[in-house]
């Protein structure tokens, strides 16, 4: 039986009553990541390589983080080049289950096929040392990524890191012994913060329980949210290489609607914001007539940037206050308080003089 961690981490005191619990699952698993190397260009990778994928792919799609890293040619780039160079082997497609070499050929793919689905069962079997919880959201053309780290173990391994990437699904681009309508899946294709390997998070002897928190935002650019995985890997460096130490994804991108009506902004809910001139000090009052189970009032500048919150989790139904005093020690200018509400979104224009 699979175990989930439900994280209630405190935030901001926003009234005498108000108690805040975020709502992000960090799942006590152990997840394998399978890697290929491959190129646009290389003929193996489109013959045998491509249908030993194919059926890792259908192994694993829902019990590990599945990429493909072109270390070389058109749908390469510095992180999956990156990925790539800390996977030893000189030639592709090669396959990898966390940093393992399966030492696939033509001649042994239905062995490895096999292989790899015995030990990515045998890393699921094993307790976690740490593991993420991840959420995303989209609105137009930016991506929000909230997650959460659980430390389930005792550390005492150096520096922890956690990188997040998104990765395409599906992907029409030519590849050699496929031809030009070749369909690539799991198309490694960009890090959401830091260097390849991402930020650390921790260093040197923690004891379990340890939670890190990220919230980020990216564009999504010619990306589209339903065609995207969000994967978080956390690695320990060795020596000049990282070393896999869990993996989580989701699929999961929910896209916030934005509804702007006054006072009462969705069936149940009311919102005010008075004043929205933040020159001495102001109040967001927010009515509930029944319980949600997702409520985030946040802060953006004009540009879509995420810049704090003052309320995440559950509310029930009932009359809440968020005081905006923390507005005051910002330059001036305008700023975009977001009101969510079980998926759905309205936005107040605020001003700094």
């Amino acid at each position: 039986m699979r175990l989930f961690i439900y994280l209630l981490f405190a935030a901001f005191c926003l009234s005498p009553s108000l108690v805040s619990a975020q709502l992000i699952y960090v799942p006590q698993t152990q997840r394998a990541v399978i890697s290929k190397k491959t190129a646009d260009w290389c003929p193996f990778c489109g013959q045998w390589g491509w249908t030993l994928f194919e059926n890792i792919l259908t192994d694993n799609a829902d019990r590990a983080t599945v990429l493909a890293a072109h270390y070389s040619g058109g749908l390469s780039n510095t992180v999956s080049q990156s990925i790539a160079a800390n996977l030893e082997g000189p030639s592709q497609p090669r396959f990898y289950v966390n940093n393992q070499d399966m030492n696939a050929t033509s001649g042994n793919a239905a062995t490895v096929r096999n292989s790899i689905n015995t030990l990515v069962e045998t890393i699921a079997q094993q307790s976690p040392i740490a593991q993420s919880g991840i959420r995303a959201t989209y609105l137009g053309d930016q991506l929000f990524i909230q997650t959460s780290t659980f430390l389930f173990q005792d550390w005492s391994e150096g520096d922890l890191f956690r990188g997040i990437y998104l990765v395409e699904r599906s992907f029409t681009s030519n590849q050699a012994g496929q031809g030009a309508g070749a369909q690539h899946k799991q198309l490694l294709r960009a890090v959401v913060e830091g260097p390849w390997y991402g930020v650390s998070i921790l260093s040197g002897a923690t004891p379990s329980g340890f939670i890190a928190e990220s919230r980020d935002t990216i564009a999504l650019g010619s990306l589209s949210p339903q065609n995207l995985e969000v994967v978080t890997i956390l690695w320990r460096r060795n020596g000049d290489s990282y070393d896999i130490v869990n993996t989580n994804s989701t699929r999961e991108i929910a896209e916030t609607v934005v509804v702007n009506v006054s006072n009462q902004v969705f069936q149940g809910v009311s919102w005010s914001v008075a004043p929205n001139r933040i020159e001495d000090s102001s109040v967001a009052v927010l009515t509930l007539a029944e319980s949600h189970k997702v409520v985030n009032v946040s802060l953006y500048n004009m540009a879509g940037q995420y810049l704090t919150s003052f309320y995440d989790g559950s509310l029930g139904a009932g009359r809440y206050e968020f005081p905006l005093d923390r507005m005051l020690g910002l330059p001036a200018g305008a700023y975009v308080l977001h009101l969510q509400v079980d998926g759905q979104v309205n936005t107040q224009k605020l001003i700094v003089p």
